[in-house]
């Protein structure tokens, strides 16, 4: 029967099992894109980053997969008392049960390596007049792992510096070790900028005031929220909307 069993393996696809948070008043059908997140264990549980949860007052929060119809909203939003990572909680769908039961990340993979190649995926927003989300799969290494300081005030947390850019709505989107894509190890926060005065640099005055120019070389990195340190207090978030 191995032949069978072979058969029945279902491949693990990233975009199947990341999904895009939506902010909004249902009742006026207004809806704006918030960041993305990934199914953790479960197609109703997901992994985010907290401030892609922030909803204005009388706005709702909600969740779109793709391959399935309509919306989901969420029931619940449990962030981290420090990091700026969030356990998201919705309904169970009718899809959990049509094909797409597999299709989430597994445990988290708590191993950390520099140089490390990972995979993510995340719905970047077009700069376009729609300014619709678009999925995408990133690939890259992570440079180095160290404790980041919000720069808006915050605890410091354990961060992977990533050797790509996080374009706008990557946020809150999933990192895993290529060689694993189906456990997470990471979730997209932000962006963290280098730069270097280059040597020109000029004086004007103009109106009798006088201004320094300078040009800069900036190269943008990615940053995301190491889970290493987290999966207890994920594992426990998680366990209690686990259905039986």
């Amino acid at each position: 029967m191995q032949w069978y069993n072979e058969l029945m393996v279902v491949p693990f696809y990233p975009m199947l099992a990341t999904g895009m948070l939506l902010a909004g008043d249902g009742a006026k059908q207004s809806m704006r894109f918030a960041g993305s997140c990934a199914a953790y264990l479960r197609r109703h549980i997901f992994l985010t980053a907290t401030h892609c949860t922030t909803v204005a007052h009388g706005e709702s929060l909600l969740v779109m997969m793709q391959a399935e119809t309509g919306t989901r909203i969420v029931k619940a939003v449990i962030p981290h008392p420090t990091v700026d990572v969030a356990v998201v909680v919705t309904d169970p769908a009718e899809e959990d049960s049509m094909g797409f039961r597999m299709q989430v990340y597994g445990e988290i993979d708590g191993s950390l390596m520099d140089g490390g190649d990972f995979i993510g995926f995340g719905y970047p927003v077009e700069g376009s007049a729609t300014g619709m989300p678009v999925g995408r799969l990133f690939k890259g290494h992570l440079q180095r792992s160290f404790g980041y300081d919000p720069p808006s005030g915050g605890s410091r947390y354990l961060a992977g510096e990533m050797s790509i850019p996080a374009p706008a709505g990557f946020s809150g989107g999933p990192l895993a070790w290529s060689h694993t894509p189906d456990r997470p190890i990471a979730v997209v926060t932000t962006n963290h900028d280098s730069y270097v005065i280059l040597d020109r640099i000029e004086q004007v005055e103009q109106d009798g005031k006088v201004y320094r120019e300078s040009t800069s070389r900036v190269v943008s990195y990615g940053i995301a929220a190491m889970l290493s340190g987290l999966k207890t207090w994920v594992d426990d978030v998680v366990s209690d909307h686990l259905e039986p």
